[in-house]
């Protein structure tokens, strides 16, 4: 190999063993499907589920209060 082809083939090895921008793309996809999952929960949860929660919470604290 020349000077110039081994140089080259440094360079790829320094490139493939880098892991800076690995890190960071994985904090994005990470992000990214956080987020993603946050905005189909609020699209699925409808104002009937809070609503049923409301009243199970509500019935569950008047019978708490009741036994007292």
């Amino acid at each position: 190999m020349s000077n110039r082809t081994l140089g080259s083939f440094f360079n790829v090895k320094r490139f493939r063993d880098c892991e800076d921008g690995a890190v960071t793309v994985d904090w994005v996809v990470l992000t990214a499907s956080t987020v993603g999952l946050a905005i189909w929960l609020f699209t699925v949860i409808t104002e009937e589920h809070f609503r049923a929660a409301a009243v199970s919470i509500n019935q569950d604290i008047q019978e708490a209060t009741s036994r007292d």
